[in-house]
């Protein structure tokens, strides 16, 4: 025997044979955890449930009918790996044979298990499609809504994880959320009748208002908060950085032009970015952001605008550094911080204690508040 002979017949089926057991284990929940790598903006089967959630307005299908591709998936891997299994371990194949010969359960279990998986399916998929008939049964509240009290009893959208649901998941117990990752999927929801309100902060609602007037606000806020910038936990540079680069901008009053600019001012086109060369000498400031909130960050002629990129571009400028932005969905933020794929992320986030026990804050650069709109002939 060659050393790759005695590798080949003699020590690799050994080996195989102890550590399959325990490896199809493993392997199986390998597959089972993949469904996290959507919280770091990856598109997997978890995270395109959640799109199919936020456009349909219906979570429990999409998240069932992944559970089945996950279930379906995990079977077929086991099936491959017992065959493997079998095929190197002599003990286990003389088992399996002598199993099926001798017991009758499981030579009958053979027989029938496609059919008891296909009824397993059809029970769940039967069960997918009742559950929003009954859900939508419960009915909500019915007449005018004129006033933030109002939104008790209701439907209401909400962009998942923003304060506005944080806030409104605080001080409504009765209400129906509609979860959202989307701000144009709110406005179709409420546009099809399938949310009562929308509740974000209220300069992103101004423009929603401006395309859609059909939709009004309601008078007052429920939340008023400061904004500010993440930043990984720890990552105490950083935060020097931007701090002592706000502080500059605060003090030359340039945040409040950009403010006037951005949310004062009514404007069919987007005010230009600012041209701020830099060599890059510094390094790279890698910022991450959500495109989808005009105005603080949107696509405008291909190309990401708003408050937010601009003052993503004078911190930038101020320490020097190429700006790189990835843009992502609002959920996958906080942990692409956590996962150093970002340094620090400008995307219209709170100062609220559940973010602070996440990451670092940088000081304050603007105050904003959550309101709500609603559809004009509700009121």
């Amino acid at each position: 025997f060659t050393k790759l002979q005695t590798f080949r017949y003699i020590l690799l089926p050994q080996a195989l044979k102890s550590v399959l057991p325990v490896y199809k284990g493993e392997f199986i929940s390998l597959v089972k955890i993949t469904s996290i790598v959507g919280y770091i903006a990856v598109q997997d089967l978890t995270k395109a449930s959640d799109i199919i959630r936020s456009r349909t307005f219906d979570a429990f299908f999409p998240l069932i009918m992944v559970a089945v591709l996950y279930f379906l998936l995990s079977g077929v891997l086991i099936q491959i790996l017992s065959l493997v299994e079998v095929q190197v371990d002599p003990k286990a194949r003389r088992k399996a044979a002598a199993s099926v010969s001798t017991n009758p359960i499981k030579r009958a279990w053979l027989r029938y298990k496609p059919f008891v998986y296909l009824i397993l399916f059809a029970v769940v998929v039967l069960a997918a499609l009742i559950t929003p008939l009954l859900e939508n049964a419960r009915g909500v509240s019915e007449g005018p809504i004129r006033s933030l009290a109002d939104l008790e009893g209701r439907r209401v959208c909400v962009i998942t994880g923003t304060t506005g649901d944080i806030a409104m998941k605080r001080l409504y117990k009765n209400v129906k959320y509609l979860d959202i990752v989307y701000i144009p999927d709110a406005v179709l929801a409420m546009k099809k009748n399938k949310a009562d309100a929308f509740v974000f902060d209220k300069n992103s609602l101004k423009y929603v208002l401006i395309r859609n007037e059909e939709f009004v606000m309601l008078p007052g806020e429920i939340d008023s908060v400061d904004i500010g910038i993440p930043i990984k936990k720890g990552n105490t540079t950083v935060l020097n950085e931007i701090n002592e680069s706000l502080r500059g901008l605060q003090e030359s009053g340039m945040l409040s032009e950009m403010y006037r600019r951005w949310f004062e001012e009514d404007w069919d086109t987007p005010p230009p970015l600012p041209d701020l060369p830099t060599d890059g000498k510094n390094g790279v400031l890698r910022m991450g952001t959500c495109s989808l909130t005009e105005p603080f960050g949107f696509v405008h002629n291909g190309q990401i605008v708003g408050h937010d990129i601009e003052l993503g571009h004078r911190l930038a400028h101020a320490l020097d550094k190429r700006l790189e932005i990835m843009d992502m969905t609002f959920d996958a933020i906080i942990p692409a911080l956590e996962s150093g794929k970002i340094d620090i992320a400008i995307a219209n986030y709170y100062l609220i204690e559940d973010r602070a026990a996440q990451v670092d804050f940088s000081i304050p650069y603007m105050k904003a508040e959550i309101g709500a709109i609603v559809r004009r002939d509700a009121r």
